[in-house]
């Protein structure tokens, strides 16, 4: 599952300028991790109602529908149910984080029986990572995790953004 703002890390991936931007911005590493999930994982990552309530709030239309379409054709949508049925757990889990949407995250993502929770916010993963049966993981160290052999053929293939993702 990404959170909303690992959300955003992918979409940026996938621009155009993020092959020149990728060595300069202080994000860099994150962003090639995620999108290395995205390509070279089988499964597709998930998002949660918790992620669309968020990504739904960005004020900049155009990233607002960026974030849509990207999450509408490339990867795997809760329903809303979900939602209701993780609160009482997303309740108890802000015990431990004093933010309720990120524990939402985490409750859902508990709900849909997801295996990881990929945040860069350090509160999120100091607080939650212990009290979750999930794990709760950088892009980074997710992708350190995988030990996915270099040389190894993607899933997926994006076209015309060089090769600065391949390993």
């Amino acid at each position: 599952v990404l959170a909303s703002h690992v959300l955003t890390y992918l979409e940026r991936a996938f621009k155009d300028d993020f092959n020149q931007l990728r060595t300069t911005d202080p994000l860099g590493a994150e962003i090639v991790a995620v999108a290395r999930v995205f390509l070279y994982l089988e499964n597709v990552p998930w998002i949660v109602p918790a992620v669309q309530a968020e990504y739904q709030k960005i004020p900049c239309a155009s990233l607002l529908r960026r974030h849509d379409s990207f999450a509408a054709i490339g990867l795997l949508e809760a329903e809303s149910s979900v939602a209701e049925a993780a609160e009482p757990r997303a309740i108890q889990l802000n015990a431990f984080h004093p933010h309720l949407a990120d524990a939402r995250v985490v409750a859902q993502a508990e709900q849909i029986n997801a295996d990881v929770v990929l945040t860069c916010v350090k509160d999120l993963l100091k607080s939650l990572r212990s009290n979750s049966s999930l794990a709760v993981l950088r892009p980074s160290d997710y992708w350190e995790a995988l030990n996915v052999r270099r040389g190894q053929r993607p899933a997926r293939e994006p076209r015309d953004l060089g090769d600065w993702w391949r390993w």
